[in-house]
């Protein structure tokens, strides 16, 4: 799994870029479709945390490790705090491709 690119944006009010720039890259490392589709929701639910709990900006930053997609998610005011944040119980990995 790797992609040649680093994603960095800006984080804005306009939530459906940052979708799609989410999912165009998940798609570009091979990333099974169901783990885009959680990806990009986890992705959204980080960057609406900012936008309500931050000072509602910051910045989307995504680049990949030999095994996994890191996406980090920064409050450029240091307001957000981890009681702003749900928690959350892991999703299931994916079951096994064939011939992996």
């Amino acid at each position: 799994m790797q992609a040649p690119f680093r994603l960095h944006c800006p984080i804005t009010y306009d939530l459906a870029l940052i979708r799609d720039l989410i999912r165009v890259y998940a798609r570009h490392t091979k990333l099974p479709g169901t783990r885009v589709d959680h990806l990009v929701l986890a992705v959204n639910e980080a960057v609406t945390n900012v936008l309500d709990h931050g000072a509602g900006g910051g910045t989307v930053t995504a680049y990949t490790s030999p095994t996994s997609i890191v996406v980090e998610i920064c409050d450029s005011a240091g307001r957000l705090r981890p009681e702003h944040l749900a928690t959350v119980e892991r999703l299931p990995s994916p079951p096994p491709t064939p011939g992996s």
